[in-house]
C-alpha cells in the first residue's frame, strides 16, 4: 500500500544564460560553492574522479558509515546535465538531472530526482519522506546557485 517509486523536483528562475549557470553545474568542482551535501556536514568527505566535467565525470561521498556516487551521464550547455546516483555504498539508484529552459534573459533551472525502492516495508516510508526531507536541500542549493551566477 506504500509507495515504493519516489521523485523531487524543485525549480528556480535565474537572471543569466544557460552557459554561464551551466559553468557551476557541469563541473563537479563548482559544486562546493553552491551545491547541497557538503555545508555544514564536516564529517562529509568527497573524492572526484579524474573527470569532473561532461560525460563520465564522477565523485564518491562517504559520511558516517554510509556513502554514493554519481557519474553524469549527460551534459549539456544549452539544456543540462543527467546523472546517476548510487545510494548506500551502491545498493539503491536513483536518477537525477539539472535542467535549463531559457526565456529572454533568465533561465528556468529545474532538478530533478527519481527512484525506486523495493525495501520491504521501509521502504515504503523511505518514498513517502525523500521528498520533505531533500526538497528543501534542493531549494537551498538552488538558492544558493541563483546568487552565484547573478553575483
Amino acid at each position: 500500500m506504500l509507495p515504493k517509486k519516489y521523485s523531487v523536483s524543485r525549480t528556480i528562475t535565474i537572471n543569466s544564460t544557460p552557459e554561464i549557470i551551466h559553468r557551476y553545474v557541469g563541473d563537479l568542482n563548482e559544486w562546493d560553492k553552491w551545491g547541497p551535501w557538503q555545508q555544514g556536514n564536516m564529517d562529509f568527505k568527497i573524492k572526484r574522479g579524474p573527470v569532473v566535467s561532461g560525460v563520465g565525470a564522477h565523485q564518491s561521498w562517504s559520511v558516517d558509515d554510509t556513502g554514493g556516487e554519481l557519474t553524469f551521464t549527460r551534459s549539456d550547455p544549452a539544456t543540462g546535465i543527467e546523472y546517476e546516483l548510487l545510494f548506500n555504498n551502491g545498493s539503491y539508484k536513483s536518477e537525477s538531472s539539472i535542467k535549463y529552459d531559457r526565456s529572454g534573459n533568465s533561465t528556468k533551472v529545474t532538478w530533478n530526482l527519481t527512484g525506486y525502492t523495493d525495501m520491504p516495508f521501509l521502504g515504503g516510508y523511505f518514498a513517502l519522506l525523500i521528498n520533505p526531507v531533500l526538497g528543501p536541500v534542493f531549494q537551498k542549493s538552488l538558492n544558493n546557485l541563483k546568487l552565484l551566477v547573478e553575483n
